[in-house]
Formats: C-alpha cells, structure tokens, sequence
C-alpha cells in the first residue's frame, strides 16, 4: 500500500500557483495597461520604472501590427464551432502558414518518433530485460547523464543554429538506434548488451543537447507572432498524440512476448 507521502510534493506545489503572473501579452491585448505594468515587475522584477513605461507599449504595438494582419483575412476563411472562432486554426494550414506549421510540428513531434518514449520511459525495463544486473543504477546514472547534457544544451541553444541542432542530430540519433537493433543480433550476448548501453547512454547526450532542447524552441520562434497561440497548441496536441501512440506500442516491442523480439532482448525472459 502507498503511503500517503506520495503525494505530498504534487500538494505542495499547489502553494505556488497563486503568485503565478498572468501574462503581460494578455494583460495588454485586453486593454489593461495597467496590469501588465504590475504583471511585467512580478517577471521581471528589475528596478527600472522606464522599462515597465515602454514594454507595455512596444507589447501594444506588436498587437496592433498583428491584428492589423488578421484585418486583412478574407471573411471567407473565418469558421466558427459553437460560437468560437476557429478561423486562426485553419490558417496555420494557409498556403502562406503551412510550411510554419508543418516545421513546427515535425521539430516538436520528432522527439517521440525518434525513441524519446522509449529511452526516457522504458530504460530501466529495457535494462532488465537485456540483462544488466544492476539495472536501476544504471537507469539513474542514465538519468544524470541526461541532466546534464540537457545543462550544456543551454549555450548550444544560442549559439549553434537551430537547424544545425534538429537535422544532424536526428540522422545521428537515427543511427544510434539501428546500431541497438544490429547488436541484439550478435551471439555474443555479454559483448553486445555492454555495447546496447553505451548507445543508449549516446543517444541519450546527443538528444539532450539538440532535438531535446531545440524542438520546442524552434516551435515558439518560427511561427508567426499573430499565430503563434495556434501554432503551440497545435504543436501540443501533435506532440501529445505521437507520445499516447509511442506509450501503447514500446511496451509491445521492448517485451519478448508480444512481438517476439527475443533476439534485441537477447533472450533474457521477463522478471516480475
């Protein structure tokens, strides 16, 4: 039986969501300047009354310029759905907004298709079964190595552009894998298991550093900033939907029963 401490960090930070801000970007977007302005020191909190005097102005402006965009919208492309207007969706999807999207989606959506659900969430199951003794050290230190390879993602993110951080990495991290499947099939089970976690242990820096960190970047950043809403959410909902597809399937496929992958797995049967 659980102890009732399972659930004592999710209460604590409930505390916390009051002092959460409300977005300036709103704030100004519905007119109350005023708001923003307290908003902005709550986020910002830096001393500079000059600051929180022209920031929710140049916020005013960028709205302004952006709904002078939507203005220009032909009446044809607005849809609504009870009520609400869905019109902004159906835009991302616009011959002059398709390619954005599309971009955004597959940067967000490459992290599940590219084994983000089976190393970050079935490492320490894969590690059993492949035959690791001390399988949960391993998933730890695993784990370790990929908070900090996430820290060293924090200067990369800046200084190395985005497509160089989302298009060779992926080739990399494609790679990687198919090295794992190739080493399932060596007879040398001892030699190849040793060599299936020191391509995990790389697949999992090189994810880290690029697609990990870069995806949801470059979602935010290519957008157009009147869609930018949409294009998140439509970023979410893609991701979402590949990783409930990634969490039914990778159990299948790292098990030695469902679908026979007997050989990946080295033979070694499921311990309960």
């Amino acid at each position: 039986m659980s102890s009732g401490g399972d659930v004592h960090i999710p209460s604590h930070t409930d505390h916390f969501w009051p002092i959460f801000p409300e977005s300036p970007y709103w704030l100004v977007r519905k007119g109350r300047s005023t708001q923003a302005r307290a908003s902005l020191r709550r986020v910002y909190g830096i001393k500079d009354e000059a600051f929180y005097d022209i920031e929710p102005d140049r916020m005013a402006e960028d709205y302004r310029l952006t709904a002078a965009a939507a203005d220009t919208v032909k009446a044809s492309h607005h849809r609504t759905v009870l009520g609400l207007n869905i019109s902004a969706g159906f835009e991302c999807f616009h011959s002059q907004n398709r390619k954005r999207t599309l971009t955004a989606i597959l940067a967000t959506s490459s992290q599940q298709m590219l084994g983000a659900t089976f190393v970050i969430g079935y490492a320490t199951y894969f590690l059993k079964l492949i035959g690791i003794h001390d399988y949960f050290d391993a998933s730890v230190t695993l784990y370790g190595v990929m908070l900090l390879a996430s820290m060293t993602a924090f200067p990369l993110v800046e200084t190395v552009g985005r497509r160089d951080l989302l298009v060779w990495p992926q080739s990399a991290l494609c790679l990687i894998l198919l090295i794992i499947g190739i080493l399932g099939c060596i007879p040398d089970a001892k030699r190849a298991t040793w060599g299936i976690v020191v391509c995990i242990y790389l697949w999992a820096i090189v994810y880290q550093v690029s697609v990990g960190a870069t995806g949801f970047v470059l979602a935010s950043e290519i957008a157009s900033p009147r869609l930018r809403g949409e294009t998140q959410g439509l970023v979410t909902i893609c991701n979402a939907t590949w990783g409930l597809v990634m969490q039914f399937t990778i159990p299948y496929m790292v098990s030695v029963q469902p679908f026979h992958i007997s050989r990946v797995t080295n033979g070694h049967p499921m311990r309960e």
